[in-house]
């Protein structure tokens, strides 16, 4: 019979091979395919960002919704570089945190080693 910290680690290492699996499939189906929908406008307000990264930038951007998600992206931008490769990889970061995170809680939720199968 299996103790309780080998059920634990048995589950966590499940959980690393669903969670490598779910990034590389990310990864393959979408970091390089051609530009879709409002990308293109997307890319234009992270760039004008990108370019003058000041608060001052929030009073005039042409832009109805928020400027967290374009100062995320411009920050991104100057750390990794702005080719759309690059942009796109930090939506599968955070979708892959967040599937993270949701594991977390639910795992944290039921007081258990809680596994999806």
């Amino acid at each position: 019979m299996q103790s309780d910290l080998e059920k634990f680690y048995k589950h966590q290492l499940i959980w690393i091979c669903i969670s490598v699996l779910y990034l590389t499939l990310l990864m393959i189906l979408f970091i390089d395919s051609p530009l879709r929908a409002d990308e293109n406008h997307n890319i234009a307000t992270i760039k004008l960002f990108h370019d003058n990264f000041t608060l001052n930038q929030i009073k005039d951007y042409p832009e109805v919704t928020p400027p967290l998600f374009y100062f995320a992206y411009a920050l991104w931008a100057k750390i990794f570089g702005f080719a759309i490769i690059n942009l796109r990889l930090l939506s599968i970061v955070i979708a892959f945190m967040t599937f993270q995170a949701l594991y977390s809680l639910v795992q944290f939720s039921l007081r258990t080693n809680f596994i999806i199968f």
